[in-house]
């Protein structure tokens, strides 16, 4: 799996120490399919926006992890 199902384990982990999110990037998982031009790093400012988290730590595996 390629989504955030993927991170069902450490994400159980980090979620009892730590403030944890984790989303689909565009057209994985539960999220929609692109009907534009968008920009993955965008679309996580907005979650972050979104969610009040102003300073954050990443953890990703495939292109998401680049």
């Amino acid at each position: 799996m390629l989504d955030r199902r993927g991170w069902d384990e450490q994400f159980a982990v980090f979620a009892r120490e730590y403030h944890a999110a984790r989303y689909d990037v565009r057209s994985l998982g539960a999220s929609s399919l692109p009907q534009a031009a968008f920009s993955h790093s965008d679309d996580l400012a907005a979650l972050l926006d979104a969610l009040v988290i102003d300073a954050a730590v990443l953890v990703g595996h495939s292109f998401a992890g680049d």
